[in-house]
């Protein structure tokens, strides 16, 4: 799958520490997934917090494993990781319930380069039927 990036739903965002007891860096990606809209999917997206102030040179790689519900969960990485993919229906009458092709296995985040006001990486899902999505990203 080649899906670009929506660069108008997509950011890097820290939070201040004033507002809050710890920092926190929050990736809102969102992907224009036009080969599905057809089939009720206007577009895909995942939520990445990290509960620190997240700062990265090299490529750095976090595995994630099914938690015990519907949900990707750090595994063996930093407990401070936080998962939310989500797709936007096209018609609200068709929320819920898996993308094809199925259910989430598995996805490996790589961050290449973090800064204070940008980022570059990618991440991989993998699914039960053994097909995996790959997807990148370069916010600000």
């Amino acid at each position: 799958m080649n899906w670009p990036i929506d660069g108008e739903r997509s950011s890097l965002e820290r939070t201040h520490p004033d507002l809050y007891d710890n920092k926190m860096t929050y990736f809102a990606l969102s992907y224009v997934t036009d080969s599905l809209h057809e089939k009720g999917v206007a577009s895909i997206g995942v939520g990445i917090t990290f509960s620190e102030e997240l700062v990265i040179r090299s490529p750095t790689a976090y595995e994630l494993v099914r938690g015990s519900e519907d949900e990707l969960v750090a595994g063996g990485g930093p407990s401070g990781l936080r998962w939310a993919g989500y797709y936007d229906p096209v018609d609200d009458l068709r929320m819920g319930g898996y993308l094809k092709p199925g259910m989430l296995m598995s996805a490996t985040l790589t961050l290449n380069h973090v800064a204070t006001t940008d980022a570059q990486g990618g991440f991989v899902y993998r699914f039960a039927d053994g097909s995996e999505w790959n997807c990148t990203f370069d916010v600000n």
